[in-house]
């Protein structure tokens, strides 16, 4: 036998016993396709507070009561924990800055501060224009030390207004807030930080798959809420 011969013999041996006793692919196996985790939105380090209950409070009538109403009523359908929403008079000349024109909403906290309840998270909601340094305005403030929150809707309700919209624009400003209570950040949903009333107004008043996915989780948004 040449050595050709022998060579191609041994190879062939050699390869015939890769295969033999090889194992085969149980048909009958689960095979799983590759399931993406579960996304959570954000977590927020500014606040570990997880309030039992949300109190609004209208001050000098900045809105009609007929709003009032129907913004408790909308809140309610979205939040598994209880949502209360009441009118109060208040004097709240001290936090106003005349050669601005606006209140300053940390001296209007200050006034404002109620004690420190770590299952209540407080908003307010005033008429003036609101700002803090480094903002010309803002549509709200929070200080997350004595979990309040100021709501400005000088920029966005007016008598000319029909109440269905201030409802709408009151209510995702609510949601936003309330979001970042519960841990949420900033995101591409009711969540997102408009630079003005055009980007606000174009906003849609849900919260986006994942903030959803970690509202439910916590037990705080009905999952009917979208």
């Amino acid at each position: 036998m040449s050595d050709f011969l022998e060579s191609a013999i041994l190879l062939l041996s050699t390869i015939a016993s890769l295969f033999i006793g090889s194992p085969t692919i149980d048909q009958s196996a689960d095979l799983k396709a590759y399931e993406e985790p579960p996304r959570l939105a954000t977590y927020n380090k500014n606040t570990d507070f997880s309030p039992e209950t949300i109190q609004i409070i209208v001050l000098n009538n900045t809105v009609s009561s007929k709003v009032t109403e129907n913004l408790s009523v909308k809140l309610s359908e979205q939040y598994k924990i209880p949502v209360h929403v009441a009118r109060y008079q208040a004097n709240i000349d001290a936090a106003f800055v005349k050669n601005r024109n606006q209140f300053d909403g940390k001296k209007l906290l200050k006034m404002l501060e109620l004690p420190v309840n770590n299952k209540t998270y407080t908003i307010y909601v005033i008429e003036g224009d609101i700002y803090t340094e480094g903002y010309n305005y803002l549509f709200a403030h929070t200080d997350f030390k004595s979990h309040e929150t100021v709501i400005s809707v000088h920029r966005f309700v007016d008598e000319t207004l029909d109440e269905t919209i201030v409802v709408d624009r009151l209510n995702k400003l609510l949601m936003r807030r309330i979001g970042f209570a519960y841990g949420l950040a900033s995101n591409k949903c009711v969540m997102y930080f408009a630079n003005d009333l055009n980007e606000f107004d174009k906003m849609k008043a849900t919260y986006c798959a994942e903030d959803k996915d970690f509202l439910e989780m916590r037990g705080i948004l009905r999952s009917a809420q979208q």
